[in-house]
């Protein structure tokens, strides 16, 4: 009886604190949101200009909004992985691709600090099946501090077949290395080498802890070598099965047709500051209609038959959330085939998924970029004139 209770109380805190930091995280990323959104719009104009006094303080922010970005989805996904709630989403990589498109990321960092960054695809076939964020969030944890704790030499990746035929990725810096008597603590959530106001590197110390789970949740694994001073060396040792599940063919992805000029796109948010960013964000491109609840919604796509598409807020202060509109939307003939995104700061996969299920045809996690947004903007259009 008692060992039930307390098991209990330990599920309704572990849900109350994943609830909580679910509510924080939305919270963050709606701000941060309009935040980059309008340095984006700032750092175009200036390119316009031809002006680059501001430059810095533009990467600046950029800077610090990624790293509390990463903070809070660091955050999160320990939090819902502790929970045991975090679902994986396994789709088939082509890795060697995969990791030159996310290596192009890091080599301006790399290249601010002096260093170089390398890459050596020895197995140029290799497929895996693998949740791509888990692998995604793994890596760039893994170069990230590769590229921070080292001040000159280089970062260099590598893939390869072990002697044995498993696959390998690996990650090797010529860094500071890492203590031997603080390696039974590498891998610990919240765990620094180096703690307290003097630190020499920030962090949340959830970096390596989070990338063990990413990788072990998909059946890899991950094995260090160190040398204070000298460098460190990240070995990812991917399962045999992860490589016989990639096995079977994949049909290649149709391009998308060029979007016709100016289509009408409908904004449902609620948040008169997102509102008025994506207004500024998207009007240069198309005809923006913006709505805050469902009543208005509805009242836009009777008075707009030529909306083109919908991007849709899933958290609005109504009774009627974005979800719920999709399912609305999916249920009415007329609007059935209408392309929806869901544009949402809840970012967890799970919240990819509702989305999804609920008949949106693609989703995006605040921040968006602006990049990113067209693209998927335009597919969907292009797709929908071709019908």
């Amino acid at each position: 009886m008692w060992s039930s209770f307390v098991r209990d109380a330990a599920l309704e805190a572990s849900r109350l604190k994943s609830a909580f930091i679910a509510n924080t995280s939305h919270e963050i990323r709606t701000p941060l949101n309009i935040i980059l959104g309008y340095i984006e719009l700032i750092a175009a104009h200036l390119a316009v200009q031809d002006d680059e006094s501001l430059k810095d303080y533009v990467e600046g922010t950029r800077r610090a909004c990624a790293r509390l970005l990463r903070t809070i989805g660091n955050m999160l996904d320990i939090s819902r992985i502790e929970a045991g709630a975090f679902d994986l989403a396994p789709t088939q990589v082509e890795i060697g691709p995969w990791l030159e498109h996310l290596l192009a990321d890091f080599r301006v960092m790399a290249e601010q600090k002096g260093i170089a960054l390398t890459c050596a695809i020895e197995a140029p076939d290799a497929r895996i099946v693998f949740d791509e964020y888990c692998l995604t969030q793994a890596l760039t944890n893994l170069l990230d501090n590769a590229i921070k704790f080292t001040e000159r030499g280089s970062v260099s990746c590598r893939l390869y077949r072990a002697i044995d035929g498993t696959l390998c990725l690996e990650i090797r810096d010529t860094g500071i290395g890492i203590g031997e008597q603080y390696l039974p603590h590498l891998f610990e959530s919240f765990s620094q080498e180096r703690s307290g106001r003097a630190r020499p590197f920030q962090g949340s110390g959830l970096g390596l802890a989070l990338t063990r789970k990413y990788l072990e949740l998909n059946g890899a694994r991950i094995s260090v070598k160190t040398e204070q001073g000298q460098g460190t060396t990240f070995t990812i040792h991917f399962s045999p099965e992860s490589e016989a599940k990639s096995r079977s063919p994949r049909q290649p992805a149709e391009a998308p047709r060029e979007a016709s000029s100016r289509p009408a796109i409908l904004v449902v948010d609620d948040d008169a500051e997102t509102q008025q960013y994506m207004r500024a964000a998207l009007r240069q491109r198309y005809d923006v209609v913006i709505a805050a609840s469902g009543k208005e919604m509805r009242e836009v796509l009777d008075a707009r038959p030529d909306v083109a598409l919908v991007l849709m807020d899933l958290a609005l202060d109504a009774d009627e959330d974005g979800l719920t509109l999709t399912r609305y939307l999916r249920g009415q003939e007329r609007w059935k085939q209408l392309p929806i995104i869901a544009v949402t700061a809840f970012a967890a996969p799970e919240d990819r998924e509702r989305a999804l299920e609920a008949g949106c045809d693609d989703y995006l996690s605040k921040p968006i970029s602006r990049k990113d947004l067209f693209a998927k903007i335009d597919a969907l259009v292009s797709r929908q004139t071709s019908v």
